[in-house]
Formats: structure tokens, C-alpha cells, sequence
């Protein structure tokens, strides 16, 4: 035992050789080294990702409480807690933003062009059901802002389509099958969500339209690779002629509803100018238009030219938008008419005094200029 004790001490008496530092310190920086060129490699597609993010969420994330909040989140959660966090925020908040910066990622990840387009799909269902959350509830600006992320999916969704008809037009076929079925469904909610936006602003009305336009135009560009399909053997007829029987109904019903807002917006008084009557003219023969497009499609259908009915289709739908325009120019011009007109009105009571010493109450009394008789 004392020997032992002896010999521990002369161990605590050693000096660490000079030479042996040196090279151990040379081997750790060296493994140090390769560990970061591994873990820059590795980080460098999510790197990107999130670059490419920024650039569309910078008025967001220039704030630098809020760069500096998601930088924390995504590297002390290596990104997978923060971004599993934000799955189910909502518009407005901030971990909405960190939850797009994780769609935008994953998306960028993503190895297949298929994979793509179908993940660009369900982005796309997320945001219509986060709209509908949003309805109703006075905040236009962070509508406006989902229904642009929407369409931004929309036409994701129609480019991947694109890339992989003209790489694998066979595959194409059952991805473009999805994208109809999906996007029918997207408009059905967006109706919807239209709905409950009744008695909401005509600027809400308008992004929903908006938003209902490019999921028809990417519903009528999943058709036309379809029919393209059926002219070569890869889709049945019985199954092209349904889709595109189902395309000429909805666009009847969206000139239904053209025409409709179009004769209430010019009743109302705001088309009785010289201009007003042009206009409505004008709108009115593009609708006309629109229902002679559709006549003429569904007689192709009948004669099994797909293609030629799809192209009357998208005729109708040009028309129509155009019609949509002017009848959102008169709305527009009729909200500032009124605002112009309105008179200022006050918030607080005014006391006013008689000559007898009584005193009356006069409530939201208005500014409006009095004549003298």
C-alpha cells in the first residue's frame, strides 16, 4: 500500500511531453474540422431554404426580435421542435411564420418532382382551411396574405405538373387525376368560406375570388394533360368525358354569379352615367359571350372533342374575369363615392343650453353645413 501510494505521487511529478501535445492538439483540431465541413454539408440545402423564405417573409422577419426568436428555434431545436410547434399556428402569429419556413424546407427537401407537387397540394388545402378559420373576422390583411400563399401553391402545383408531363407523361396522368380531384374540393370550401364572408368588406369578397380563380385554372390545366391522355390511350373516355361534362357545369354556375352581381351592382344607381351604361354594356356581352362559349363546348363534348371543349372552357373563363373586372371597378368606384359623401360624425354628446336654463342631450350630431332659409 505505501509503495503504491509512492509511485502515485511520482506520477503527479510527470511533465506532459511537448511533442505529444502538439500532435494530439493537431489530431483534435483535424477531427474538429471534418465534423464542421459534415455539418455544413448537411445544413446546407436547409440553409438555403430558408434564404429563399426570407425573401418573401421580410417584412416579417426584418424585425430583429423576430430574426433572432426564429434563428433560437430553429438551431436549439435543430428545427424539428420549432417547426413541430408551429404546425397548427395560425395566421397572425408568429410561429405561423416558422411554420411556412418548415413547409418551404420540407418542400426544398423533397426529392421527386411528384413528391413536390403533392406536397405543393396539401400546402395548398392548409391554406384554404386557414382562410376559412380567418373569415369573417375583420382582418383583411392577413386574408389577403394566405390567399397569396395560396395561389403561390396553386402555381407550384401547375409548374411540377408541367416538369413531369413532359418527363414522364404516363405518370402525369394519375398526378393530374389528384390535382382535379383536390382542387374540386378546394372550391367547394372556398364557396364556402365565401359565404360566411356575406356581410364582410368587398375586398374580402374579392380575395376569395381571387383565390377561387387560380384553383380553377390549375383544375383546367390538370384536365388538359387528362385529355391529352385520352388521345394517346392513357386515359379512358368514359372518365375524360365526365371531367370535362363536370368543368363546362361550373363554369355555367360562375356565369350565373357574374351575371347576377353585374345586373345588382349597375341597379343600384351606379351605372345610370353615360360611362356607367357603357360599361355594363360592354360586361354584359362578354357574359353573353362566356354562355355561347360553353353552348358551343358541351356540343364538342358531345362529338368527343375534349380538347375543343377545354378550349372553349378557358374562353368562357377569360371572359368572365374580365366581366368580374369591371364589376369590381364599380364597386370600387362606388366605396369611394361614399366615403366622400359621408358626413363626419360626432362621438361625443353635446350639451346644448337654452335660454330657459334647460339643458338637451344631442347625440351623433353631423357636421353637415346648414343653409339659411
Amino acid at each position: 500500500m505505501h509503495d503504491t501510494i509512492l509511485q502515485l505521487k511520482e506520477l503527479q511529478n510527470i511533465k506532459p511531453d511537448i511533442a505529444a501535445q502538439a500532435t494530439q492538439k493537431a489530431m483534435l483540431m483535424q477531427q474538429i474540422s471534418a465534423s464542421a465541413r459534415t455539418s455544413e454539408s448537411r445544413g446546407a440545402g436547409f440553409v438555403l431554404s430558408v434564404r429563399e423564405f426570407f425573401r418573401h417573409e421580410v417584412a416579417v422577419l426584418a424585425q430583429p426580435m423576430a430574426s433572432v426568436a426564429v434563428l433560437i428555434l430553429l438551431v436549439i431545436g435543430g428545427g424539428i421542435f420549432s417547426i413541430s410547434a408551429a404546425s397548427e399556428a395560425t395566421p397572425g402569429s408568429f410561429l405561423y411564420t416558422v411554420k411556412l419556413i418548415g413547409e418551404k424546407t420540407q418542400f426544398a427537401l423533397t426529392p421527386t418532382q411528384e413528391s413536390k407537387v403533392k406536397l405543393s397540394v396539401n400546402f395548398a388545402e392548409r391554406r384554404v382551411d386557414e382562410m376559412t378559420s380567418i373569415a369573417g373576422a375583420q382582418n383583411q390583411t392577413e386574408l389577403k396574405k394566405v390567399a397569396d400563399n395560396l395561389v403561390s401553391e396553386i402555381m407550384s402545383v401547375q409548374a411540377g405538373l408541367e416538369k413531369i408531363e413532359s418527363q414522364d407523361p404516363a405518370s402525369a396522368v394519375q398526378v393530374a387525376r389528384d390535382i382535379d380531384m383536390k382542387t374540386t374540393a378546394l372550391r367547394q370550401k372556398l364557396l364556402a368560406t365565401k359565404q360566411l364572408l356575406a356581410r364582410s368588406t368587398d375586398d374580402d369578397v374579392k380575395t376569395i375570388d381571387d383565390a377561387i380563380a387560380g384553383v380553377d385554372a390549375a383544375s383546367l390545366k390538370a384536365l388538359n394533360t387528362i385529355v391529352r391522355a385520352g388521345q394517346s390511350g392513357g386515359a379512358d373516355s368514359v372518365e375524360v368525358s365526365r371531367r370535362v361534362a363536370d368543368k363546362i357545369e361550373n363554369t355555367k354556375e360562375k356565369i350565373s354569379e357574374v351575371k347576377e352581381n353585374l345586373n345588382t351592382v349597375f341597379s343600384a344607381g351606379l351605372g345610370r352615367a353615360e360611362q356607367g351604361i357603357q360599361l355594363y354594356s360592354g360586361a354584359s356581352q362578354k357574359t353573353q359571350a362566356a354562355s355561347q362559349n360553353i353552348a358551343e363546348a358541351e356540343k364538342l363534348l358531345n362529338d368527343n372533342n375534349y380538347a375543343g371543349a377545354l378550349e372553349k372552357i378557358s374562353q368562357s373563363e377569360q371572359l368572365l374575369q374580365e366581366a368580374s373586372d369591371v364589376v369590381e371597378q364599380k364597386e370600387g368606384e362606388s366605396a369611394e363615392a361614399t366615403s366622400s359623401t359621408t358626413p363626419e360624425v360626432k362621438g361625443a354628446t353635446e350639451i346644448n343650453e337654452g335660454a330657459d336654463g334647460e339643458t338637451a342631450a344631442v347625440q351623433g350630431t353631423t357636421t353637415v353645413p346648414q343653409t339659411t332659409p
